[in-house]
């Protein structure tokens, strides 16, 4: 048995009993209480998966990884294991599989109890008197953030937001893959550009940040946000494409703020038609001599877009 199978195979055995009740996130669930009897059935879960596990053979095992990973459709995970060099990526990698596998309330992806503490201290940053909507059709709402002192500026974000960008350094590997004085920057998925002012102010006065974003409601918000920092507005451009591995395409996208997606059929609710483009194509068309950095995250179009991008 192979180092990969080896270890994906000890995570699970692990990680069966579990039966996390804080495996959440605070910001979203703050005004959720588990029921009394929500609690005392995750409780006989547990009681169970454990009386359970006294009968499940490494025969058992070994065929509910393969036949899980198989649907995966047939990626090539332990291909991808052996090419990272880290030992802290194989681990994180081996435990998202053991996630998908097992399900998010047995496996532990973070830090939850961490995460939630870091949440509740932002409250602080924010001025929750100050705030916008994220779309005209939802009571959703952003609120005046101070980024101050880990970046000189305010945006329109959350508690959440600015856990994730201040005290997680979202986009910042370690310090070995970051923004630097001077880079040009790809922001696929602008959402408010709370990612990419932050950039921009890392990037300095030489710097750019291109920031991807087409749906209507979010682009309100990214203005709103540069409102907020007139400084930054000859540092970023909103380019308003949806990005793909070929330009000119018609795609509708179903619009849901920051998880808004492509469409599954064509009588999908809310729907939007937009024209794709490259990344390639735009930086040849904008003649943009060089690229630093990329970040990406637009719900499960990374692929299309990096095979768009050279």
């Amino acid at each position: 048995m192979t180092e990969f199978y080896q270890k994906l195979l000890k995570m699970m055995k692990e990680n069966y009993t579990n039966y996390y009740l804080d495996n959440y996130d605070y910001w979203y669930l703050r005004n959720y209480k588990l029921p009394k009897i929500k609690i005392i059935t995750n409780l006989l879960k547990k009681i169970s998966l454990r009386i359970n596990k006294c009968f499940l053979t490494e025969k058992y095992w070994d065929k509910k990884i393969r036949k899980s990973i198989k649907n995966f459709d047939n990626l090539d995970f332990e291909y991808l294991y052996n090419n990272l060099e880290r030992e802290s990526d194989k681990e994180f990698l081996v435990r998202i599989i053991c996630a998908k596998i097992l399900g998010n309330k047995r496996v532990k992806l973070t830090d939850t109890e961490k995460h939630n503490k870091k949440v509740k201290e932002a409250y602080k940053h924010c001025d929750f008197n100050d705030f916008i909507f994220v779309s005209g059709d939802c009571k959703e709402k952003l609120f005046r953030t101070n980024l101050r002192p880990h970046y000189d500026c305010e945006i329109y974000s959350t508690p959440l937001g600015y856990t994730s960008i201040c005290d997680e350094k979202a986009y910042n590997l370690e310090d070995i893959i970051k923004v630097e004085k001077g880079d040009t920057v790809i922001d696929c998925g602008g959402y408010s550009l709370d990612s990419a002012i932050p950039f921009a102010l890392m990037a300095g006065e030489n710097g750019k940040v291109y920031s991807f974003e087409f749906i209507e409601d979010n682009i309100k918000m990214c203005e709103k946000n540069l409102e907020l920092n007139p400084k930054l507005k000859d540092r970023i451009t909103i380019c308003k494409y949806p990005l793909a591995d070929k330009s000119g395409l018609e795609l509708k996208f179903v619009s849901n703020s920051s998880c808004s997606k492509l469409a599954d059929n064509q009588n999908d609710f809310n729907t939007s038609t937009y024209i794709t483009k490259t990344i390639d194509d735009y930086v040849r068309e904008n003649n943009i001599e060089k690229v630093d950095f990329i970040k990406m995250d637009i719900e499960g179009s990374e692929l299309a877009a990096l095979n768009g991008g050279g």
